[in-house]
């Protein structure tokens, strides 16, 4: 059979199990493949033909588009697994490197739906299936849309409530950036199985969804990409900001050693608070202790951020990672050199 005949080609499908009014688990009479039957809105025919040639590991494949009896159908592949909603409604939380595992093969998916200029939109824990091979498909491209470079927003504003970015109400065009802010949400509901309003993840991953869920689009990461590559990037970029740095670790070495250089720190700083008071005063004295404590504290919670005092910082988090180092390295300098000329009047 022809490939033209093919996509005219109806075929016969026993139903197996009905998912809603519209969508439906059938099995093909040919083939005996199991696959979903969607009926589809006129606006996604378009879209669905498009994804009908499109084949990657972590996209559920759309098989055929036909037309029976005045109205269009769509047939998907069957992915056998669960959704990651079925196992938040179970109470489970994901770890770090589950999460992980899953955020880059969205990303993978994703990545490869925008560079044929299709945007999901609807990127939600019920859309992502687990697979029992241990494979993450994305499915459902039911709001699906490409990508127009001149439209000021949508036509339709659609979306799920608690993934759909703020653009999706008909503020703006959605675009790459839209599905990026919903990877932030789907992050944060792995971790915590909480949208980010009702509690945002901790340790090394908050930086990233908080960027991710920026309501503007601007702020967050521009591409899937640049999202992938901070994910699977050099630890010190997703490094657990929580605690009191030397003690985020369960390491009991990098314990001791950070109490023993908190320990230096403290015993000069107090021995050089003395050799002012012995030599000017006492008023000398506790300027001397204003200007040390000032001089290091700064530089501290720029570079090493305890208690993750930078998140707090609103917009602070959302900055770029090369706008935030210049600020770090930048107040950095200007405190220690500020504090060491101040130490050397006060003598």
């Amino acid at each position: 059979m022809s490939e033209l005949a093919q996509k005219l080609f109806v075929w016969n499908t026993e139903e197996l199990k009905a998912l809603s009014e519209s969508n439906a688990i059938v099995r093909n009479e040919q083939s005996g493949e199991i696959m979903i039957k969607k009926r589809l809105d006129n606006i996604n025919v378009e879209i669905m033909q498009k994804l009908c040639s499109i084949r990657h590991r972590n996209l559920a494949a759309v098989i055929k588009v036909t037309k029976e009896n005045g109205s269009f159908y769509s047939y998907s592949e069957f992915v056998p697994g669960r959704s990651i909603q079925s196992y938040i409604d179970e109470g489970k939380i994901f770890s770090e490197e589950e999460a992980l595992k899953i955020a880059l093969q969205i990303c993978d998916g994703l990545e490869k739906l925008h560079s044929n200029g299709i945007i999901h939109r609807d990127i939600t824990a019920a859309n992502i299936i687990l697979s029992y091979d241990g494979n993450v498909k994305i499915i459902d491209y039911g709001i699906a849309r490409t990508a127009k470079e001149n439209a000021s927003r949508d036509t339709y504003i659609l979306g799920t409530a608690g993934y759909a970015a703020p653009e999706q109400f008909g503020f703006s065009q959605t675009d790459e950036r839209t599905d990026i802010y919903a990877v932030g949400v789907l992050v944060n509901m792995l971790l915590t199985g909480k949208f980010p309003n009702e509690e945002m993840c901790s340790g090394r991953f908050k930086r990233i969804v908080k960027r991710c869920t920026s309501m503007d689009s601007s702020d967050r990461f521009s591409s899937v990409n640049e999202l992938k590559s901070e994910l699977s990037g050099p630890k010190v970029f997703l490094k657990n900001d929580d605690g009191f740095p030397g003690f985020r670790s369960q390491n009991l070495i990098i314990k001791i050693l950070a109490s023993l250089i908190y320990f230096i720190i403290i015993f000069i700083d107090c021995a050089l608070v003395s050799s002012t008071y012995t030599g000017k005063g006492l008023f000398r004295a506790v300027l001397q202790c204003v200007n040390l404590t000032v001089a290091f504290a700064v530089p501290f919670c720029l570079i090493c951020n305890p208690y993750d005092i930078q998140g707090k910082i609103k917009h602070f988090s959302a900055m770029k990672d090369s706008t935030k180092i210049a600020i770090r390295v930048i107040f950095s300098i200007i405190f220690l050199l500020g504090g060491f000329f101040i130490m050397l009047s006060l003598f």
